[in-house]
């Protein structure tokens, strides 16, 4: 036996058959190693521990990083682990608490006939590849959403961020803005990339979503973001340039 600091102790033990329970036939108090000798590297520290060690952990932070905990063991433990096992851990503790990636996207379908069932009127647009059965854009705007932006300014804010996930999709939204000024979300799509084909594809959705008898202004918030941080007049006026291409008439307007 073997403790945090690596020291090293003979313990004898055996299952006793009629209750189960460990029982200590022997047991050397005397450790092997010198007092003042310490072993970082245990080679028993596998990933599966790692995942019970850090489980809570990872389930109160999900983007809790592999450094992150390598570096506690050693802070608290004393221990070191290579960076592959510290990732491996990392991801059996994430599959355990919410499921492999893989499953996620499998279950998209189920979820989707679930949400249609459930909340009647719920706009949902699912494309995937039938033959090779891979995953491609997916659509949703909630019942909620599409009632709750009749009462909300008619202006769109667009804008997208990159998940942080084994498959690296982008998510693009739509929001907008509440009586109480407040952002309001209104749609959601995840798609492969961000390009102008899904952005397309996301505009056909929400109109399809809304449809004809709501009118609704794009706000450019992104691009008009990039003027705004610009750090030199030269990149400023090309930063406006773009937007004002971009935006056409309303950009011009607004600017």
């Amino acid at each position: 036996m073997r403790d945090m600091k690596g020291c090293s102790w003979f313990v004898h033990v055996r299952v006793l058959d009629a209750n189960g329970f460990f029982y200590v036939r022997k047991w050397d108090s005397e450790h092997s190693c010198d007092v003042a000798v310490c072993i970082v590297k245990n080679s028993c520290l596998r990933s599966d521990i790692v995942s019970d060690i850090f489980s809570q952990c990872i389930c109160d932070k999900p983007l809790t990083r592999p450094i992150d905990v390598a570096f506690d063991l050693k802070k608290n433990y004393r221990l070191e682990i290579s960076s592959h096992v510290a990732w491996l851990g990392v991801e059996k503790a994430r599959g355990e608490l919410f499921g492999a990636h893989s499953v996620s996207f499998d279950q998209l379908c189920w979820y989707s006939e679930a949400v249609m069932e459930h909340n009647l009127s719920t706009y949902i647009n699912i494309e995937c590849d039938v033959h090779d059965n891979w995953f491609k854009r997916y659509f949703i705007s909630f019942k909620a959403c599409i009632d709750g932006f009749k009462h909300c300014r008619p202006l769109l804010c667009l804008d997208s961020t990159f998940l942080k996930g084994k498959f690296k999709e982008n998510l693009l939204v739509a929001t907008t803005k509440d009586g109480n000024r407040g952002l309001f979300p209104v749609a959601f799509a995840i798609v492969g990339v961000e390009n102008t084909t899904n952005w397309s594809w996301f505009l056909q959705n929400l109109r399809n979503a809304f449809g004809d008898d709501r009118t609704f202004t794009i706000g450019l918030i992104a691009k008009f973001n990039n003027c705004a941080y610009a750090l030199t007049v030269s990149v400023f006026e090309d930063m406006v340039g773009k937007f004002t291409r971009s935006g056409k008439a309303i950009a011009t307007a607004f600017l």
